[in-house]
């Protein structure tokens, strides 16, 4: 099998995974993913920590996505189950990491327990933690991407479960 088809098994393999995620009215914008830096269960679910192994903690969440042209702006939100904005940001459309391909994009995101998000000029790597309750929340991303003259909106319809503590080995 040569590289190009395993790159598109692959690519299809991580879109499965990644639940209802939305692209742009003329399909040029899209959602790739949304992954956390930790995971829980079998197979592995994104998680959000407040606190890892009894100490506050951020989690990080990484946003791929694609967009041709010159990019402004990208504003992050993260909407509850509501429907309502708890974590908000702004990503300058310098400070967006590059993808696999052109075109092609990573936010990487930290998370603190007090919801507030910064942006992480890397993307770490992914570790399973175990929890010990239900999740405090379900949190959803909104993604507003902002050239020159248009703004366009993609969401990611998948909840991500948020801990109040997570354990790492």
């Amino acid at each position: 099998m040569n590289k190009v088809t395993l790159a598109a098994l692959s690519l299809t393999g991580l879109l499965a995974s990644c639940g209802s995620l939305s692209s742009g009215p003329d399909g040029s914008e899209k959602l790739l993913s949304v992954t956390t830096e930790y995971t829980t269960g079998a197979p592995a679910t994104p998680a959000l920590c407040d606190q890892l192994n009894g100490a506050a903690s951020k989690s990080q969440l990484v946003i791929g996505l694609s967009a041709s042209g010159t990019i402004q702006n990208v504003k992050v939100n993260l909407k509850d189950s509501a429907g309502t904005v708890v974590s908000t940001t702004d990503v300058p459309g310098g400070s967006l990491l590059k993808g696999a391909q052109d075109g092609q994009y990573l936010i990487a995101l930290d998370r603190t327990a007090s919801k507030s998000l910064t942006v992480s000029s890397t993307v770490r790597p992914t570790g399973a933690v175990t929890v010990g309750a239900a999740p405090t929340a379900a949190l959803t991303a909104e993604v507003i991407i902002t050239r020159s003259r248009s703004s366009v909106t993609v969401k990611n319809d998948t909840p991500i479960n948020v801990y109040a503590s997570c354990t790492k080995a």
